[in-house]
């Protein structure tokens, strides 16, 4: 297997450019019946954008025939050993976006990764690496 690279999916840049856009056509329908235009809001939900794809950026996710590369904005990047993967499942708790998923590793740390920004390939290749339970491994040594 060949090391592959996924970054956010595009459709994380849609959701907040069309965020953006909204707030950017409700500044300019407000500002058209009040007759005053400033441009300072403009300019702040232009930069409110303009971070949010720099943020969106900073997502990454490599898996390798014998890594995961894991890649988060404010974060330094992980690299986790498939064979240190206990298990991916979605877990979400009452503050996390409800598509969390949820690496468990051997030693007991935890990896949570927000699945929606990435494509949906990303994310069916990330689960496919998901170790059999450990009575289906008992079973098959």
């Amino acid at each position: 297997m060949e090391p592959r690279t996924y970054r956010a999916a595009p459709s994380a840049y849609l959701v907040f450019a069309g965020i953006c856009l909204a707030l950017e056509v409700l500044w300019f329908g407000a500002a058209w019946k009040s007759g005053a235009v400033t441009w300072a809001p403009v300019l702040l939900i232009a930069g409110v954008y303009v971070a949010s794809v720099v943020w969106l950026t900073r997502f990454r996710l490599t898996l390798e025939p014998d890594a995961l590369l894991l890649r988060l904005p404010f974060r330094a990047e992980r690299r986790v050993p498939l064979a240190e993967l206990a298990s991916l499942t979605f877990d979400a708790r009452p503050s996390e976006p409800p598509f969390t998923l949820v690496l468990r590793l051997r030693d007991g740390a935890e990896l949570r990764l927000n699945a929606k920004l990435f494509t949906r390939e990303a994310v069916q290749s990330l689960l496919a690496l998901n170790p059999p339970p450990a009575t289906q491994r008992v079973r098959a040594a």
